[in-house]
């Protein structure tokens, strides 16, 4: 008898189980079939309120979606303009550095004097001289 019964709540309880699973299916399909409804028509009654709801949630989800994107974009004009900081602040030191630089090379180059003339008395062949620095550099020296 108690085996009779266990057996038959078993069976009942499997039932439900499988009846649940049959209606979560319908639901689905049915959801899918509104769906299509709603392209298709949009004078029915009943399928306006179920699709009032499918509104709504679709607005919250695009409020979440343009407040994501706002988001995001704030973001990107931060890191750009942090960025473009960077690099002023980068190159203007730079640019300091290469003024203080030329000018200690410009006063060192200032402080190099040119040799004395050359023993000739025109002061020797001009097609030999260099421009460089104002520096005489003689080739082919007659012996």
């Amino acid at each position: 008898m108690e085996e009779n019964h266990s057996q038959a709540s078993e069976a009942i309880a499997e039932g439900d189980i499988m009846e649940r699973k049959k209606k979560k299916k319908k639901k689905k399909k049915k959801k899918k079939k509104k769906k299509k409804k709603k392209k298709k028509k949009k004078d029915d009654d009943d399928d306006d309120d179920d699709d009032d709801d499918d509104d709504d949630d679709d607005d919250d989800d695009d409020v979440m979606m343009m407040r994501m994107r706002m988001r995001m974009m704030m973001m990107m004009m931060i890191m750009m303009m942090m960025m473009m900081m960077m690099t002023m602040i980068i190159t203007r030191n730079n640019l300091l550095v290469s003024e203080s630089a030329l000018r200690s090379a410009g006063t060192v180059l200032s402080r190099i004097r040119a040799p004395p003339p050359a023993p000739w008395p025109d002061g020797g062949p001009k097609s030999l001289r260099s421009p460089c620095c104002g520096l005489a550099i003689y080739k082919n020296l007659p012996s």
